[in-house]
């Protein structure tokens, strides 16, 4: 990579001097990063020590070089009011992440990027994260996934603002969940075991009454609609793009 982190978070900060919101509001999307990548991971927040990201820089070079899929991580200080997809897919398309390869080439699109940006000033409700999927690793890292990931694998420590440790595992189950897609057997790759389901294995009644109450909600509620089926909108996932 001809950029350096260095010169990449120097100048991400010379252009917010003017103020972060401000400057993030008043400019195109693509002056919020880099016009290129540092490597796979992308810490211009300053979230992570280097020992980490030098691992999952590793981790994710072993997946590239066994799938020919990407991971990328970024972490921006702040995106002011854009949404974090917006941000996100714009990274997938400058980057051309997961693009590399031929038309037709099932590796081309297959890349994600996973976003983090901390709460300003400590305040809940000012962070995002964001997994952005490309056309070539849809059927892998589905909406549902993607969104468990978040939620499971990476709220905890992000509630508590360990962004280090959110975005270590973050990185972590997507390069787990990938490598099993493509089918790869590699232990280094696919060692990451997500949380397991809560309540999976218990059969008490008070597991499973919240279940049937549940059900006999949606029958309720159902026949109050007069049938009418409405499609749920997924938060996480979807927008793919298209690189060049």
């Amino acid at each position: 990579m001809s950029l350096t982190r260095a010169k990449a978070t120097a100048l991400l900060m010379a252009l917010q001097l003017m103020g972060p919101q401000l400057w993030a509001q008043s400019r195109g999307v693509d002056t919020l990063f880099p016009a290129q990548p540092v490597g796979y991971i992308n810490d211009f927040a300053g979230l992570i020590d280097p020992a980490s990201e030098a691992a999952l820089d590793t981790l994710v070079q072993r997946l590239k070089a066994a799938t020919g899929a990407e991971v990328i991580a970024v972490t921006l200080p702040t995106i002011g009011q854009r949404d974090e997809a917006e941000v996100a897919l714009a990274i997938g398309r400058r980057w051309g992440v997961g693009a590399k390869a031929d038309p037709g080439d099932p590796r081309r699109n297959a890349g994600l990027v996973l976003l983090l940006v901390p709460r300003q000033n400590h305040q809940p409700g000012t962070g995002h994260v964001r997994i952005e999927t490309g056309y070539g690793l849809e059927g892998i890292v589905t909406d549902a996934t993607a969104g468990r990931i978040r939620r499971e694998v990476m709220q905890p420590d992000l509630e508590r603002e360990d962004y280090g440790p959110a975005l270590t595992k973050g990185v972590q189950a997507l390069v787990s969940t990938v490598a099993r897609g493509y089918g790869v057997s590699d232990s280094a790759l696919t060692a990451y075991q997500p949380p397991a389901e809560p309540g999976r294995n218990r059969n008490t009644v008070g597991s499973i009454l919240p279940i049937a109450l549940f059900i006999l909600f949606l029958l309720v509620s159902s026949r109050a609609s007069g049938g009418r089926r409405r499609r749920r909108q997924v938060y996480w996932g979807g927008g793919p793009w298209i690189g060049g």
